[in-house]
C-alpha cells in the first residue's frame, strides 16, 4: 500500500480522534514503527545508512524518544556515535546547525559495512524477510505528529528510490538533504533546540539525570509548554532528589558497591515519584505514573504551579557537542 492509497482509503484524523475519545494513551514506552517495501542491496544499504546518518540531527529531533537506555534497549541508535569517524562528523554537524542553521559537512567518504544487520532492535532494522523498518519514533496519540513522522519517512524513501533509479547520488550532507526532502520546518526545528540547549548550558539550567531519566538530559519547563513525554514530579520530591544526589556527590570515600547500591535506591524513589504527561489542556494536565500503571490522574493549572515540577528532557545525543 503506498502512501497516497493509505490516504486515500484510511481516515488518520477519524482515528486518531477515536483515540483519544476512548481515552487510549501512549507513554515512553510506546513505539511507534514503520515498514516500508525496500529490501535493499548491499549498495542500497550503504545509501539507507549514510543519508540516516547525515541527517541524523533531524531523526533524534523527531523521534521524541528521550529516555535512552529503553531506546538503547528496543531500538538501539549507538551504531551511529561508535565510530569515532561518525561521531565526529554528526558532532561537526550539530555545530554547523548551532552556527549558521545548516551544515554542508560531506558524509560522502563514510562506509557501514559493519552496521548489524542481524540486529531487529537496531533504529534501522534489515532483518525482515521483506521491508525495512524505521524503529526509533516514540508512541503518540496526536494526528499531526504522526503524519510528520509519516510524511518525513516518506519523503527520505522517495530520495532512495530517486537515487537508486537514476544512479545520480549527489547527497552527501546535511544541507543536501534539506534541500531534497524540503524538511527545512525540522530542520529548522532541531536548530531551535540546540540554541536553547547553548542557552540552558550557559545559565546551568540543564541537568544530567543519572537515573531513572536515564542518561538523558532535562531542565524545568512551565505548565503552558507541558506537553506530551515530559515528566512532572512534587517540588518536595524534587528537592529530596537534588538533596540526595548532592550528599551521594559529596561521599568520596564510598567504595564503588555501597555507590551502586545508593544509586539504586534513588532510582527507587524516583521511579515512585514521577508522573509522565500525556495531555495539556490548558486548564489542566493528564499524568500517568512512569512504572506499575496507566491509571489517568488530571491535575488543575493552580495544583500544578504550586506544588509540582515540570521537567523536559533531552536526548543526550543531540547534545553530544555540548559535553
Amino acid at each position: 500500500m503506498s502512501l497516497a492509497y493509505l490516504k486515500e482509503h484510511i481516515d488518520f484524523k477519524l482515528f486518531f480522534d477515536l483515540v483519544k475519545k476512548l481515552n487510549l494513551l501512549t507513554t515512553h514506552d510506546t513505539g511507534f514503527h514503520i515498514h516500508v517495501n525496500i529490501k535493499p542491496t548491499l549498495r542500497e544499504r550503504n545509501l539507507i545508512l549514510r543519508l540516516f546518518s547525515l541527517s541524523y540531527p533531524l531523526w533524534l529531533m523527531l523521534s521524541e524518544r528521550k529516555i535512552i537506555r529503553l531506546q538503547n534497549r528496543y531500538v538501539s541508535t549507538e551504531f551511529f556515535m561508535m565510530s569515532d569517524r561518525i561521531k565526529r562528523r554528526h558532532q561537526t554537524n550539530l555545530k554547523k546547525l548551532l552556527e549558521i542553521q545548516i551544515s554542508h559537512v560531506s558524509f560522502q567518504d563514510l562506509y557501514f559495512d559493519n552496521y548489524d544487520i542481524k540486529n531487529r532492535y537496531n533504529a534501522i532494522n534489515f532483518t525482515n524477510p521483506k521491508t525495512t523498518e524505521f524503529r526509533l519514533f516514540g508512541g503518540t496519540h496526536d494526528f499531526v505528529h504522526f503524519m510528520r513522522v509519516i510524511n518525513f519517512v516518506h519523503s527520505f524513501i522517495n530520495l532512495i528510490d530517486e537515487i537508486s533509479d537514476t544512479r545520480i547520488d549527489n547527497v552527501f550532507s546535511l544541507h543536501d538533504f534539506v534541500e531534497r526532502t524540503q524538511s527545512y520546518r525540522l530542520k529548522d526545528a532541531t536548530h531551535k533546540t540546540l540554541r536553547k540547549s547553548e542557552m540552558l548550558i550557559r545559565h546551568n539550567r540543564l541537568y544530567y539525570n543519572h537515573f531513572y531519566l536515564l542518561d538523558t538530559y532535562w531542565y524545568e519547563s512551565t505548565f503552558k509548554y507541558a506537553t506530551l513525554h515530559d515528566y512532572i514530579m512534587s517540588k518536595k520530591d524534587y528537592e529530596d532528589y537534588q538533596q540526595m544526589m548532592s550528599s551521594l556527590n559529596s561521599l568520596t570515600t564510598l567504595t564503588e558497591n555501597q555507590k551502586l547500591r545508593i544509586e539504586d535506591d534513588i532510582n527507587d524513589f524516583l521511579l515512585g515519584a514521577t508522573y509522565e504527561v500525556i495531555d495539556n489542556h490548558n486548564t489542566h494536565l493528564d499524568v500517568v505514573p512512569v512504572i506499575h500503571s496507566t491509571t489517568k490522574t488530571s491535575l488543575s493549572k493552580s495544583v500544578i504551579d504550586k506544588h509540582y515540577v515540570i521537567l523536559r528532557c533531552i536526548n543526550s545525543d543531540l547534545l553530544s557537542l555540548f559535553f
